[in-house]
């Protein structure tokens, strides 16, 4: 009886050590701007066709954030009136080719503009849609009523309830706004031309009209948000499973790890490392330590422990493989763990474990 009570209990602990739940490791890299330009850099923002009242509002509410409200001041806003003696606005925006224009470039460097940003609405609608709908109505009414039996009506005092179908409008407006981004560096001559930026924004309310302009102007809002994370620095918020320890050096790594201690981590998985023996151990120590070099960006360290980690079980693991060409990406990228005054949006990248 006591033998198969103490069989009992090791099975149970070996099931719960083997069960553990799996711990995670979390880090924002943050990616230079897709277009690069000096921080403060004079810029033109210039209407090139399209919709008018879309563009022109479209470059109206950049100007406006540019000069104003970006906290982190990446433009310096120069006015159109400013360009008039250099060439005629309507030429400007007809051509949109300054690049092959070296005199009107000239002009504009004595001007100090640095850089041009055409804005053309190509797409600029919105609509209302009215749909009619069944709902039900419940309807509680006080006082008398009356109830229904064998012997007759019976009248019956309290709250009679009532349930029935009414006829409802709803109103949907819709807008879809596309618009291209041309930016031409003045002293380069090159022209830069990122994808367009397209947003749909949709509003439902009943029996109410939604307001068609400001359903419009949320999709505006949109595409220059899509256009901010050209110019701006994008930060990837990043999540791995780490993998199981074999040690309680490894063990208390992990949890640091997990609590974003990496600094700490560090120390401790080097530890764990100078007393692990066992071939697969180590490479489970060398991965985890790699992700805490990479969380701070030490590319070249991080490489280095997810290679050693391959050659230990042979390439076996896909996640020490896939942390090699993570890391390689991120050096071509220039990538940085930390964006400084150029800080910018953060997006969710997808989860990776082993």
């Amino acid at each position: 009886m006591r033998a198969g009570l103490v069989l009992l209990f090791a099975m149970v602990l070996m099931f719960s050590v083997g069960c553990a739940a799996p711990q995670y490791i979390e880090f924002v890299t943050w990616y230079p701007p897709k277009l690069k330009f000096p921080k403060g850099t004079s810029l033109a923002i210039i209407p090139k066709g399209g919709d008018p009242v879309g563009t022109d509002l479209v470059v109206r509410k950049l100007e406006k954030y540019l000069s104003l409200e970006d906290p982190d001041k990446r433009f310096k806003i120069i006015e159109r009136e400013m360009l008039k003696d250099i060439m005629d606005e309507r030429m400007l925006a007809e051509t949109g080719m300054l690049d092959k224009d070296a005199e009107a470039l000239a002009k504009m460097k004595m001007k100090g503009v640095e850089a041009l940003l055409f804005v053309t609405v190509t797409r600029y609608k919105s609509e209302t849609i009215q749909t009619p709908r069944k709902e039900k109505v419940t309807e509680h009414t006080s006082g008398g009523g009356a109830a229904f039996t064998r012997r007759g009506v019976t009248p019956v005092a309290g709250t009679v309830t009532q349930e029935r179908y009414v006829d409802v409008m709803w109103y949907t407006a819709r807008a879809d706004v596309e618009v291209a981004f041309k930016m031409v560096n003045v002293g380069t001559a090159e022209v830069l031309v990122p994808e367009a930026a397209s947003a749909c924004v949709m509003e439902e309310l009943r029996e109410r009209v939604p307001d068609e302009s400001a359903v419009r102007e949320k999709a505006v809002n949109n595409c220059i948000a899509q256009f901010m994370k050209w110019v701006g620095w994008v930060g990837k918020r990043e999540r791995f499973e780490l993998a199981e320890p074999s040690s309680a050096e490894a063990k208390a790594a992990n949890n640091l790890a997990s609590q974003g201690l990496f600094p700490q981590a560090e120390q401790q998985y080097n530890i764990a490392l100078n007393l692990a023996q066992d071939a697969r151990a180590r490479a489970a120590i060398l991965y985890n330590l790699g992700l805490i070099m990479e969380a701070q960006g030490k590319f070249a360290e991080a490489k280095s422990c997810y290679e050693q980690s391959v050659t230990l079980t042979g390439g076996s693991i896909r996640a020490y493989g896939m942390g090699i060409k993570r890391v390689e990406e991120k050096i071509l990228a220039k990538a940085q763990p930390t964006a400084g005054e150029d800080s910018g949006r953060i997006e969710d990248a997808q989860s990776q474990g082993q």
